[in-house]
C-alpha cells in the first residue's frame, strides 16, 4: 500500500511541476507593433484628415445600391423550350426530431414530406424584373391566383413603388439553384404532396 502510495505522489509531482530543459537555440526580442495599436492610429488618422468619413459615406451608398439592385441570379434566361416537372419534397431524417419540449415528433430514419404539416398557400412567380414583358404577365396572372412574385434580377423596390405590389429578390439564387429553375418566366406551386414546377414562355 505504502508503494502504491508513493508511486502516485511521484507521478502527481511530475505532472504538476513544470522542469527547466534550458535555452534552446537563439532568441530575438519581437520587434513588431501590437496589432490593436496600428489599427487605432490608422482609424484616428483617418479621422482626422475625412477620410474615415468617406468611407463610411460610400459603405452606405453601396449597401443602398445593392439594396436597390441586388446582385442577378446568374444563368437565369428567358424561357425557350417550356417545361414542366414534380419535386417530392420529402426528406429522410438523419436525427430525431425533437420539439423544445422533449417531444420526439419523428424518429432518425423517418421520411417526411413537409406537405403533411403546412400548404404552400401561395404560387411564386420567377421573372427577370428588367424585363417589362415578364412583370406585365407576372402582374397578370399575380391577380388570377394567390402569387408572391419573386426576381431573379432588376429593382424590387422601384417595381413596388410603380406597381402597388410587393416584388421579392431571390438572393443569391438559393430558390432558383434549389428547384433547378434556369428559365423564367416560372411558377412553383403546391400539388397534393409535390411541387409543381413550370418554366413558360410568353
Amino acid at each position: 500500500m505504502k508503494i502504491k502510495l508513493l508511486a502516485v505522489l511521484i507521478l502527481f509531482s511530475d505532472l504538476c511541476f513544470a522542469k527547466n530543459f534550458g535555452l534552446q537555440g537563439t532568441t530575438y526580442p519581437i520587434m513588431e507593433e501590437d496589432l490593436l495599436t496600428v489599427i487605432n492610429r490608422e482609424l484616428l488618422h483617418l479621422e482626422q484628415t475625412g477620410k474615415l468619413k468617406e468611407l463610411n459615406e460610400q459603405f452606405s451608398k453601396n449597401a443602398l445600391e445593392t439594396a436597390q439592385r441586388p446582385k442577378p441570379v446568374n444563368g437565369i434566361i428567358r424561357t425557350i423550350e417550356p417545361s414542366q416537372r414534380r419535386i417530392d419534397p420529402s426528406q429522410t431524417l438523419d436525427t430525431d426530431a425533437i420539439l423544445p419540449s422533449g417531444q420526439v415528433i419523428a424518429r432518425a430514419g423517418s421520411r417526411i414530406n413537409p406537405f403533411d404539416r403546412m400548404t404552400l398557400t401561395k404560387h411564386l412567380i420567377f421573372i427577370n424584373g428588367d424585363d417589362a414583358e415578364q412583370v406585365e404577365w407576372a402582374i397578370e396572372y399575380s391577380k388570377k391566383h394567390r402569387s408572391k412574385i419573386v426576381l431573379t434580377q432588376g429593382e424590387p423596390f422601384k417595381l413596388a413603388k410603380k406597381n402597388s405590389l410587393q416584388f421579392y429578390f431571390d438572393q443569391s439564387g438559393f430558390l432558383t439553384t434549389r428547384w433547378n429553375i434556369q428559365q423564367v418566366p416560372a411558377v412553383v406551386r403546391q400539388e397534393g404532396r409535390i411541387l409543381l414546377i413550370e418554366e413558360i414562355k410568353i
